[in-house]
C-alpha cells in the first residue's frame, strides 16, 4: 500500500511570521489544527485571484481580520503550539485548499458570501460557493 507523502510548503521568513501572528490573533485559544486552518486560510487567499497576492496584503486588507483592524496583530507573541501549527503547514501534515474564510462559530454571517464547510473549536470554516 502506497502512502500519499505531503506536499511541502515553502514559507519565507516574513510570511512565516505574519502567519504565526494572525494565527496567534485570531485563533490563539484554538487547538493547533484551529490555528494552523488560520494559516491555511491566508495562503489560499494569496493563491486566489479574488484576494491580494502576498500574505501581508492578504492579512492587513480592509475589513477581512478584525485583530489586524484593532491592532493586536501589531503586540502578540506566537506560542510554542502556534509555532508547531506553521510546522504542520509548511510539512504538508495539515493541508486543507479549500478554505477561504471564518469567522466566530454559530454567527453565519459569511454564508451569503462563502459556501460552509465545517466548524472547529470557536470558528466556522468556509469554500467558495
Amino acid at each position: 500500500m502506497m502512502m500519499e507523502v505531503p506536499q511541502c510548503v515553502e514559507i519565507n521568513y516574513e510570511d512565516a511570521q505574519c502567519l504565526m501572528k494572525i494565527a496567534m490573533a485570531e485563533a490563539g485559544n484554538q487547538p493547533i489544527d484551529g490555528m494552523a486552518l488560520v494559516m491555511q486560510t491566508v495562503l489560499n487567499r494569496v493563491e486566489d485571484e479574488d484576494f491580494p497576492d502576498t500574505v501581508y496584503e492578504v492579512i492587513s486588507q480592509t475589513g477581512q481580520f478584525q485583530s489586524f483592524t484593532n491592532g493586536t496583530y501589531n503586540v502578540i507573541v506566537p506560542s510554542a503550539d502556534c509555532h508547531m501549527a506553521l510546522a504542520e503547514v509548511e510539512s504538508g501534515i495539515f493541508s486543507d485548499d479549500t478554505v477561504i474564510a471564518f469567522e466566530v462559530a454559530g454567527k453565519r454571517s459569511l454564508d451569503k458570501y462563502y459556501m460552509y464547510a465545517f466548524t472547529l473549536g470557536d470558528h466556522d470554516f468556509y469554500t467558495k460557493k
